[in-house]
This record gives C-alpha cells, sequence and structure tokens, in this order.
C-alpha cells in the first residue's frame, strides 16, 4: 500500500488524527505565498506500508496507542461505470 498524503482528499481536516502524522509529523500544508501563485507546489508525504507494517498499526490502533489511518483516496470510477452514468443521465444538450 502508497500512502500518498498529497492525493488525500481529506487532508488538513483529518491530519491530526492520522497515524501518518502520529509516526512521521503532519505533512506540508500547501499554502499561497505572497509572491507567488496559490497553486505552488508543496512538500507531501508518501509512504509504502507493507503488509506487516499495516498489521502492526491496526494492533496499535485498535489498542488506543495511535489513531487509525485516515486516507481517503480520490474515487476514479470505471470505465463501466462512466458509460452506464453517462447513458443514465439522458440526451447531451449543448448551449448556443
Amino acid at each position: 500500500m502508497i500512502v500518498d498524503c498529497g492525493e488525500c482528499v481529506v487532508r488538513g481536516d483529518a491530519c491530526s488524527d492520522c497515524v501518518v502524522s502520529v509516526l512521521l509529523g503532519v505533512p506540508g500544508m500547501p499554502s499561497a505565498p505572497s509572491d507567488g501563485p496559490s497553486d505552488a507546489p508543496f512538500a507531501a508525504r508518501r509512504l509504502r506500508l507493507e503488509q506487516d507494517e499495516r498489521a502492526a498499526m491496526d494492533v496499535l490502533a485498535e489498542s488506543g496507542l495511535v489513531p487509525r489511518l485516515r486516507l481517503v483516496g480520490k474515487v476514479v470510477p470505471s470505465p463501466e461505470e462512466s458509460a452506464r452514468d453517462r447513458r443514465d443521465s439522458g440526451p447531451e444538450h449543448v448551449a448556443g
């Protein structure tokens, strides 16, 4: 499993209650520099967890020693779901 804090959709809101923050510290948050664009790159944590490490984190979380992993990834619909959604939404209309 790869944990990429930069792709977590609850980043910021859930960081303080996530095991990654306990183990590695709160990841850098995006901020707008006074002299640059608001979408400037920022440091994000990326962590590879093996199965035994995930199991150890689960044991620690179940015993109340650390919070659970709060990673929530972006949901990307499969091609079949996308085609079904387009079909079920009815005909497309072009403005103009």
